[in-house]
């Protein structure tokens, strides 16, 4: 079964199907090994009973080491996409400036929630220094936005190299947003690269540094990099933390909702609250707890139909998800319900997933016995893949094609 996950580089399902029977095969089972579920149920509560004030001291406020620009040069890394589709948050319909991906939909597009940096380049690049000050700042920009080219176009580590320097130029000239900036940078391109350590010391810095500066610690600027920090820590297998701060950002939006209400509220902050709910289902989803991911899945859901609009490609991603829920257990009348309705959101957005949603519903028939049905969909999948151009999907098609073709000539033999 095939899921978009903001978090696959910790959680990445393959589908083995065998005698009309999918099996899920984590590829990462070492990382988040079976044994380490017993202490993480334990910690997954279905209320959020975290105080809202101990996610933020614990973590942010740690044993400060000073960060070297010079420093990480030398890492082998292994291109990976921070996240398969992206949440669209901002009313003022600002694009991220690392976001590498064309605009749909209301407000700035995000990729594993990059709005914090989105809001700090937008206050660096705004700035008009004069004389000496205005040329230093002028490189520094330049060297940010080079370093930004070389992030989108995949060159990771030309891109680390080139925020090093950047980083030099700020701490040089004590430029502290443009400090704050490159940091947020370098924390979500060592997530990328999979060095969880060095993101997990670096998204802290950034906590650190925006509470120093006076931000309130429900500021959705620090629910989003405590959201990442969370992330980091399911990478990193340290399940009791990630829960507590996945559940600490929900609390912390769930709060502001209930106190103004959703009308008084913006869009990032609704979407921030479902973003939360869609990555904490996900990690639940990781942990076999699936009738408690399928209600956070569709609380997230249900405030991106709002918000969004049901014909959204974020929309679509979370209905494909219910509907791959409902499959592992087996519901597979809600499953193949949930899955359609994805087909047509995808269908309406123009979303590029919408040929893996196809190999899902596909993949449901399969376990149903229903061959024919399964065969329709999976070149349909094929088809629609190769004309959005999504490699991924048109190779998930080709495998549930093939997988279609060997459950019936095992059948035959019989």
């Amino acid at each position: 079964m095939y899921f978009t996950s903001p978090m696959h580089t910790y959680f990445h399902i393959l589908r083995v199907a065998s005698r009309g029977q999918v099996y899920l095969e984590h590829t990462l089972s070492q990382r988040l090994a079976y044994t380490l579920r017993g202490a993480a149920s334990s910690a997954v509560k279905e209320k959020h009973p975290i105080s809202k004030n101990n996610f933020i001291i614990e973590h942010a406020f740690h044993e400060k080491e000073n960060y070297n620009y010079g420093s990480g040069r030398k890492y082998l890394f292994e291109k990976r996409k921070l996240a398969d589709h992206s949440w669209t948050l901002g009313p003022n319909n600002l694009r991220s400036h690392t976001s590498g991906g064309e605009h749909t939909g209301r407000g700035r597009q995000l990729l594993g929630g990059w709005s914090l940096a989105s809001a700090l380049a937008l206050s660096i690049f705004s700035t008009r220094p004069e004389g000496e000050e205005e040329k230093k700042e002028s490189e520094l920009i330049i060297m940010i936005k080079r370093g930004i080219l070389a992030l989108k176009s995949g060159e990771l580590k030309k891109a680390e190299q080139l925020f090093h320097v950047g980083l030099k130029m700020a701490q040089e000239t004590n430029n502290q947003q443009a400090v704050t900036y490159i940091f947020d940078l370098l924390a979500n391109l060592a997530y990328q690269r999979e060095e969880y350590p060095k993101a997990e010391r670096l998204f802290k810095d950034v906590l650190q540094r925006l509470l120093s500066g006076g931000m309130a610690e429900d500021d959705n600027a620090v629910v989003e990099i405590s959201l990442k920090l969370a992330s980091v820590y399911a990478s990193e297998g340290d399940y009791e933390k990630a829960v507590q701060g996945f559940q600490f950002c929900i609390a912390t939006q769930e709060e502001k909702i209930n106190k103004k209400g959703e009308a008084a509220l913006d869009e990032d902050t609704l979407l921030l609250w479902a973003m939360s709910m869609d990555w904490y289902a996900r990690f639940l989803l990781n942990l076999h707890k699936f009738e408690l991911a399928k209600q956070h899945f569709l609380k997230a859901y249900e405030m991106s139909a709002r918000v969004n609009g049901v014909g959204h490609s974020q929309t679509a991603v979370l209905l494909n998800d219910i509907g791959s829920v409902c499959s592992l257990q087996k519901n597979y009348t809600e499953a193949i319900e949930y899955l359609e309705k994805a087909i047509t959101a995808a269908r309406e957005a123009q979303s590029s997933e919408i040929g893996s949603f196809y190999v899902n519903l596909g993949t449901v028939y399969l376990q149903q016995g229903l061959h024919g049905e399964a065969r329709r969909c999976c070149r349909e999948g094929l088809t629609l893949s190769k004309k959005m151009k999504n490699k991924d999907g048109a190779e998930e098609a080709e495998i549930c094609l093939a997988e279609i073709e060997k459950v019936i000539k095992e059948e035959e033999r019989k």
